[in-house]
């Protein structure tokens, strides 16, 4: 048989693709570095010794990774908080509950902070509130409805109070010369707000998480008419989420998914059991309107979908009566295609109510053949295999199971697609750009998405955590690494910077760094700082690097005296940490340590000068 010659015209079309995918930065896969692994540029460093800008934009969390969003918007002596989430730990990390956003940058200026503005009610964007607010008085949280009650509910359980104040989508608050001017935006969450940020030197709008859904169910479209509006007022800088900057096209609207999840349960002739994100109210509230429209009982399973059912009563985004809900323990009073069960545990949680149930450990709910369980979520990357234990289990029973695919789809993604960031970035025409909220790959996606639409490559930015942008109108710079930018683990009531895991990491690539010093009843230092430093450097060859540590020791301590220990040290470290990387361009783990002199008792005083002499 022949071969087919090709033709001139299909070599020509292949090396145009090769060429163009070979130049397509969007499609090359990005390896995520660290913020400690860049190195200083010469511009980096020409950065320093410029003037500070009025307008300041950093982020606490949520650059290169997908959760524990903070962002920090400062003009002159004012700080504006925007949400505090929490990133949930992986299986490497045992012992930990929670990952904050590091906040020694806003306790060290908390005199400075004029609130805390939350966009909605996801836990990477409102989780990590109670930790904070253990640390340091906010003078309030601005916060949407849905998100308010979800934050109301946190406080309870942590024993806390703050001042709360919901917003809309029309507010509007005055903080001297800064105006914060709210808009509306569609999420998988109601009440999803955008900020648009008026200052005297210029504009800064961010978009907060957001989807273009022009027929959300339960919900009003996106606020295109103010968002134009605003717009033409100029934008100087414009944050966007990033989460599905490398996904094509359009995202699906949540009213198909509703459709094809009512469909299920019209068609299923036996019990249907949804499990999904609690935090995912309208999707909740697909699911409960098709269970009411075909005469089913709801059965809601799971302590955070119960609250996320109660706010959605309270606030009418969700339509039902009390005598519509029945407890898990009434369940098998009923016939199987009476009942719609609604349960935690789409993210194979082993002790989440749907793990419980495929396991049989669950006190009143037992799978059955006749029995078809809907997975109306994806894994968040990292929770495959924990879900694929879930799905055997579910197996074993020859159930049925119900996935989300190509063919049938039973979730949406909240997060724009390329062209839905397109449509917005087109909309605000900001004159420069920060991609915010995602790894470093998805952040370079929609990097390349705007300069396709114009933006100049030199008026983007991609930040680490820990980095400045200064917006000069002019000349808008980036100070890298100006405040500690790493992690913070929270496990049970203890706050830390590192986990041993983290520490063992550091350990292996950076090295460690320890100076110590005495001091006496006074604050004075009475003995030199005192280094001990093991995998960072060659001791002989970079004295001039220690004697200037331990300059920089004494110098910030003097400076700083009249804190307390913790914070003098923590100052120290900070300030050490950023010597360091300037030279090294490393970030070891830095120990400093401040002893207290204690003279020796009498007696033994004694016997010593006894022993001298």
């Amino acid at each position: 048989m022949e071969k087919k010659k090709r033709t001139p015209t299909s070599t020509k079309r292949n090396k145009k693709l090769v060429k163009k995918v070979l130049h397509n930065k969007s499609t090359k896969p990005i390896v995520q570095k660290k913020q400690h692994n860049k190195k200083p540029t010469k511009n980096d460093k020409q950065n320093l010794n410029r003037k500070p800008s009025d307008l300041k934009v950093m982020a606490l969390g949520g650059l290169g990774e997908v959760g524990k969003n903070c962002y920090v918007v400062e003009y002159k002596n004012d700080i504006f908080v925007v949400d505090y989430g929490v990133l949930f730990p992986d299986k490497d990390l045992l012992g930990i509950d929670y990952i904050i956003p590091n906040y020694t940058y806003l306790l060290e200026n908390k005199h400075r902070i004029r609130g805390l503005f939350i966009t909605h009610g996801h836990e990477d964007h409102i989780g990590g509130i109670p930790f904070l607010l253990k640390t340091l008085d906010i003078p309030a949280i601005y916060a949407p409805q849905t998100a308010s009650l979800m934050i109301q509910n946190k406080l309870r359980e942590h024993h806390l109070s703050a001042k709360l104040i919901e917003i809309d989508d029309n507010t509007e608050l005055k903080f001297g010369p800064v105006k914060i001017i709210t808009y509306r935006v569609t999420h998988s969450i109601p009440d999803s707000l955008g900020l648009f940020f008026e200052t005297p030197v210029g504009n800064i709008v961010t978009t907060g998480d957001f989807k273009v859904d022009f027929a959300p169910p339960g919900q009003e479209a996106p606020d295109f008419h103010k968002m134009t509006e605003l717009a033409k007022r100029g934008v100087l800088l414009m944050l966007s989420d990033s989460t599905n900057a490398m996904t094509e096209g359009f995202s699906l609207s949540e009213s198909l998914i509703g459709k094809n999840l009512k469909l299920l349960i019209s068609e299923a002739e036996g019990r249907i059991i949804f499990t999904t994100f609690a935090s995912n109210i309208n999707r909740v509230e697909q699911i409960i309107e098709g269970a009411l429209e075909n005469k089913r009982k709801i059965c809601i399973i799971g302590r955070s979908l119960n609250n996320a059912l109660q706010i959605g009563l309270k606030t009418k985004y969700i339509k039902a009566k009390k005598s519509d809900i029945i407890e898990p323990r009434d369940v098998n009073k009923y016939n199987d295609n009476e009942v719609v069960i609604i349960t935690t545990g789409s993210q194979g949680e082993a002790l989440a109510g749907l793990s419980r149930i495929a396991t049989g450990s669950h006190a009143h709910i037992s799978i059955s053949p006749s029995d078809t369980v809907v997975f109306a979520s994806n894994p968040i990357p990292g929770n495959n295999y924990q879900v694929g234990k879930v799905l055997d289990a579910l197996s074993e029973s020859d159930c049925n199971i119900v996935t989300n695919s190509d063919l049938f789809k039973t979730h949406a993604s909240g997060h724009a697609s390329k062209e839905e960031q397109k449509l917005l970035l087109s909309l605000w025409k900001p004159k420069y750009f920060a991609p915010v909220h995602g790894t470093h790959f998805m952040l370079q996606n929609h990097k390349q998405s705007a300069i396709q639409l114009g933006i100049p490559k030199e008026n983007i930015f991609i930040l680490d955590n820990g980095d400045v942008l200064n917006m000069d109108t002019k000349h808008p710079y980036i100070n890298r690494n100006v405040f500690p930018g790493q992690s913070m683990y929270v496990s049970g009531n203890n706050i830390n910077v590192s986990t041993t895991s983290g520490i063992m990491h550091q350990l292996a690539s950076e090295g460690v760094f320890v100076i110590s010093s005495i001091y006496d009843n006074n604050k004075n230092l009475i003995s030199y700082p005192l280094t001990i430093t093991r995998g960072l450097m060659i001791v002989n060859e970079n004295i001039e690097v220690i004697q200037q540590a331990q300059k920089i020791f004494i110098e910030t301590y003097h400076k700083n005296k009249n804190l307390n220990k913790a914070m003098i040290e923590k100052k120290i470290s900070s300030e050490i940490d950023k010597f360091i990387y300037s030279k090294l361009s490393k970030h070891p783990l830095i120990k400093v340590k401040l002893i207290p002199f204690k003279p020796l008792p009498k007696e033994k005083q004694a016997k010593k000068e006894k022993v001298e002499d």
